[in-house]
């Protein structure tokens, strides 16, 4: 019917879609909390403080555990000199379902700002996008796997299936395509193949289905 059926107001916006897993509603906030919400009444089971400010990187929930990324939160040094302001890198967060206590963090993102992409969690790895880079995390530690530099968007999220990770974005290359789609090995991070976008921009998440790769585009003259 479209009638409500309950409200909740958070501390600082959501800009994300929320993850629903067995009843429970997970997001996070730019008021850098991170809560958990009874999907039925809207009551507060948690709610923690991170640290850091989430944005438009959407929370992936598997086995007990909530993998989201956040924002930078800096300049955490302030002076008269720019060349002494200090910036807090963003973060990888792998989170307790049932408590929100921190199970690890990760932080080797050196001067990027945000972590936009949402995350794909599959076979024991964690995969998401960072600037030009997508990365795969152990499932269970944070640790690094590998890392893959390929022409992409902040807020595009990775797609994984059948050990593949399909990512995409604009180049940044004035000779180069405007746009490339990438299919990676997800075990190795090595290139399976790429696809040039002629004359379009691509800046949305890659959707797989029946060995097909759909991804939306826009005109390059438009953008």
């Amino acid at each position: 019917s479209g009638e409500q059926r309950w409200e909740f107001e958070p501390a600082g916006y959501l800009s994300s879609a929320p993850a629903l897993v067995d009843g429970t509603l997970y997001f996070g906030t730019w008021g850098k909390q991170f809560y958990a919400l009874d999907a039925e009444s809207g009551d507060v089971l948690w709610n923690k403080e991170i640290g850091h400010r989430f944005g438009s990187s959407s929370p992936a929930v598997v086995d007990g555990t909530v993998y989201v990324g956040s924002y930078g939160d800096g300049p955490l040094v302030v002076s008269g000199s720019e060349d002494e302001e200090e910036f807090e890198a963003p973060a990888m967060f792998a989170l307790d379902a049932e408590s929100g206590e921190i199970q690890w963090r990760y932080e080797q993102f050196g001067d990027r700002s945000q972590i936009g992409s949402s995350t794909a969690v599959a076979d024991g790895r964690v995969y998401f996008g960072a600037e030009e880079t997508v990365y795969a995390l152990a499932s269970g530690t944070g640790d690094e796997v590998w890392t893959r530099n390929v022409p992409s968007h902040p807020d595009s999220s990775p797609a994984v299936v059948d050990g593949t990770v399909y990512y995409g974005g604009p180049t940044l290359s004035d000779s180069g395509p405007p746009a490339q789609l990438t299919a990676l090995d997800a075990a190795s991070g090595d290139t399976n193949w790429t696809a040039d976008l002629e004359d379009i921009s691509l800046r949305s998440s890659p959707a797989v289905a029946d060995g097909t790769v759909y991804v939306a585009a826009s005109s390059r003259r438009v953008c």
